[in-house]
């Protein structure tokens, strides 16, 4: 993000009363242990790591569209913040 960062953003958001009910995933390319506890902290719902294969990126994608389009989507709780799509498969469009 060229003129703030993703903390700076995710402030804003959870400041701003009109986005309250906006669930809010990190694509970050860091999987630092630390920025993540940070994330978390700051009320992130969830955190993807940028996957380096094409299909695992379609599956933490998948995966945080499932989850945040659920009637309530509640925020996670640590053991389940960060979406890896490993659970996940993609139903065949055919």
């Amino acid at each position: 993000m060229p003129r703030k960062n993703g903390f700076v953003t995710l402030g804003e958001i959870k400041r701003n009363t009109d986005l309250q009910d906006l669930p809010v995933v990190i694509f970050s390319t860091s999987s630092n242990l630390e920025m993540v506890k940070r994330v978390f902290r700051d009320a992130a719902h969830y955190y993807i790591a940028k996957p380096v294969a094409f299909l695992q990126l379609k599956k933490v994608l998948y995966e945080a569209l499932i989850l945040t389009t659920q009637k309530s989507h509640p925020m996670s709780l640590q053991e389940n913040f960060m979406i890896t799509g490993d659970s996940i498969t993609i139903p065949d469009p055919t």
